[in-house]
């Protein structure tokens, strides 16, 4: 969803995200792989917050089974282990996607359910420092491409598109504050949780903009990268 501030108006946008359920069983071998489910099985079901679970423990533990007996009998069928291994990461990766949302970057709740969490007390986010500068690419129609190089540990980028001219961006404690208006007289369209890629329509021909970004992970926003101007074509 894209944001516009309004002239005079304060526009206080607060970022919440970031910190998720990790992802560890991605590469990892079979019997690792199988231990990581089992550990889910062992704590998911019995907190109440997850109930509603899509992949029930009767199912996951007899992935988790599957996948050891396919690890005994591998050098006979290896097909087998690379089936029950893929079946096994789409239940995790399942089950992440149901229980994510509720944690809603909770470490404790993460935690709870048998998961690691992207960061903790004991493995800190390390704030993202500087954005890099961002690529533009226009093409008729008043679209414009925007793009950035990915920074290790970024969950998300938040983009800013100038719309009259550039102005300062404060952030304080977690948020960013813009005041519409009042420095350089011009309106800001916002991606609060952007990608390293961003395709925008609808702005008028020989548009002048500029555009900048704030990487954004767990341990909080960025700072705003070199400012790019362009013109739409």
């Amino acid at each position: 969803m894209l944001f516009r501030s309004e002239s005079f108006v304060w526009l206080l946008i607060t970022i919440v995200r970031g910190i998720h359920i990790k992802h560890t069983w991605n590469g990892k071998s079979a019997l690792i792989l199988a231990s990581i489910g089992e550990n889910v099985s062992a704590h998911i079901y019995a907190v109440l917050i997850f109930a509603g679970c899509p992949v029930t423990q009767i199912i996951l533990n007899a992935a988790c089974l599957r996948l050891r007996n396919a690890w005994r009998n591998r050098v006979a069928d290896g097909t087998e282990l690379d089936n029950a291994t893929n079946d096994l990461i789409s239940l995790l990766d399942e089950i992440s996607v149901f229980a994510d949302p509720i944690c809603n970057g909770n470490v404790a709740k993460i935690e709870s359910a048998g998961f690691e969490a992207t960061a903790s007390s004991t493995n800190p986010a390390v704030n993202p420092g500087r954005g890099n500068t961002p690529v533009v690419k226009v093409s008729a129609g008043g679209v414009a491409d925007l793009s950035t190089k990915k920074i290790a540990g970024v969950s998300h980028i938040v983009w800013f598109i100038f719309l009259n001219g550039v102005f300062d961006i404060t952030v304080v404690d977690g948020h960013f504050i813009i005041p519409g208006g009042v420095a350089g007289g011009g309106g800001v369209l916002i991606i609060p949780e952007g990608g390293l890629h961003e395709t925008l329509s609808g702005f008028a021909p020989r548009q002048l903009l500029h555009v900048g970004c704030i990487p954004f992970n767990a341990a909080g926003l960025g700072q705003m990268s070199v400012i790019v101007e362009f013109s739409t074509i």
